[in-house]
């Protein structure tokens, strides 16, 4: 089955244009710039193990979202998978678990976005509430104005941003100089100290990482040739990614050896990995590609999410007016500001509520990954059915069933276990929410208060 979106233009969105989305929903930046730090101080040498594990879950996921990608494309994204799965009441949990993450996770790059900002400018600008509020505005209406404007634009932007900030990166890595990042490391390559449960405890940080790198299923109604360019996006995005991260956490458990203590302290931990491998002209312009990124991944959170709020309306589960799409951009406008101001209110009132752009990233980012988590197991629970229904179960489709079944399972398990502090309750907050949503599991009863479906 191959629909579009009424309004949006179909069969525009070229192949590398889906792969821009999905990376810049990823923000493979993030991970070391913000994320790794983190799994280096959990895992310490098994902090690539972790990635690697990761990635075989993301590619586990991935392998069940192809299955449905394959058949079929929409705005609608993995909502539209568990619909033609397993019904309507857990497609709607699906869609409302979406909504959830990429705004979430347009909180948190929000908030990444806001400290590397900060060090990018140095002394020119005071680190107030005010000076932090403007920054989010700026950044999130700049993200919905492109958004809004045109999804090509966008898409060839996110794409570009991504792969100059990766190059950055890497070149950080490997140029010569002290704590070369390519070179033997027998602790890390033995798993030296290493155990099970440190493991375990940066998995949650790194399956954060990659979460959203299935974005591209909702550019489903516009691109072209959907039912095989966005199995290849999402596949690649994946598999990129995880190298990247890997590769990530290799070089930075070498490069902050014997730094714990400054890296805590940093707010910018490539800036610091600057300094310390003797490159300091490359930090600014690592730090101002980094906030691109983050920037880009905003973007991708608004556009991803916009698509599936698109979706619902026309689907009957939402006002009718953000089923619409506009005349001339051809884009869900009005899906768009909603989604784009409730990541902006969201960030904004968690700045007035004194929490700080480094803490917004941990916190917004930790409960953004519950939404995704939830999101790929009813996938995963929609790939059973449809391969019983087919009666085309492989090797490959029991392993792959098995591998994101355990590791999201064991992830999401982990996330609430080792949680403190304010961590704590956000996976009650998260639950709250789908409750909220529970009206959503009964359409008629929803339906008395929308327009009818456009």
């Amino acid at each position: 089955m191959h629909s579009s979106g009424k309004g949006l233009r179909a069969g525009t969105i070229s192949q590398w244009e889906a792969i821009g989305q999905s990376l810049a929903n990823i923000a493979p930046t993030a991970a070391p710039a913000m994320a790794i730090p983190f799994i280096l101080a959990i895992s310490g040498n098994g902090s690539w193990l972790a990635c690697l594990v990761a990635l075989l879950a993301m590619a586990c996921v991935a392998h069940q979202i192809n299955l449905f990608a394959r058949r079929s494309s929409s705005s609608g994204s993995l909502y539209q998978y568990v619909d033609e799965s397993i019904g309507r009441k857990f497609s709607l949990i699906t869609a409302w678990a979406l909504l959830i993450a990429y705004i979430g996770t347009g909180c948190a790059v929000t908030g990444g976005l806001i400290v590397y900002t900060y060090s990018l400018l140095g002394g020119a600008l005071t680190t107030t509430v005010l000076t932090t509020i403007i920054i989010a505005i700026l950044a999130v209406t700049l993200a919905g104005y492109l958004a809004y404007r045109d999804v090509h634009i966008s898409a060839r932007m996110m794409l570009v941003i991504e792969l100059i900030s990766i190059l950055f990166i890497l070149a950080l890595f490997s140029l010569p100089g002290p704590r070369n990042a390519l070179h033997w490391d027998r602790a890390q390559l033995l798993l030296s100290g290493v155990t099970l449960k440190q493991v375990r405890g940066g998995l949650v940080l790194a399956i954060f990482g990659f979460v959203g790198f299935e974005s591209a299923a909702s550019l489903g109604a516009e691109a072209v040739n959907p039912l095989k360019t966005i199995p290849r996006a999402i596949t690649s995005t994946a598999l990129i990614s995880g190298i990247f991260f890997m590769l990530a956490a290799y070089a930075e458990s070498i490069g902050f050896a014997g730094y714990d203590s400054q890296l805590a302290a940093s707010g910018a931990p490539l800036t610091l990995l600057a300094g310390l491998r003797h490159w300091p002209s490359l930090a600014p312009l690592i730090t101002a590609t980094t906030i691109c990124s983050f920037f880009a991944c905003t973007l991708a959170c608004v556009t991803a999410g916009s698509r599936v709020l698109y979706k619902l309306s026309q689907d009957g589960h939402f006002h009718a007016t953000c089923g619409r799409a506009h005349d001339r951009h051809a884009t869900p406008h009005i899906a768009i500001v909603i989604v784009g101001a409730t990541v902006l209110v969201t960030t904004v009132s968690m700045t007035l509520g004194h929490i700080v752009p480094f803490d917004i990233y941990g916190l917004a980012g930790t409960f953004a990954t519950y939404g995704f988590i939830t999101a790929y197991l009813l996938v995963s629970v929609g790939a059973v059915v449809l391969l019983y229904r087919t009666r085309t179960f492989t090797t490959m489709s029991i392993i792959s069933l098995v591998g994101s079944f355990g590791i999201l399972t064991l992830t999401a398990a982990g996330s609430v276990s080792s949680a403190e502090g304010a961590y704590r309750w956000l996976p009650y907050l998260y639950l709250a929410l789908l409750v909220v949503a529970a009206p959503l599991l009964f359409p008629r009863r929803v339906n008395v208060f929308v327009h009818s479906k456009t």
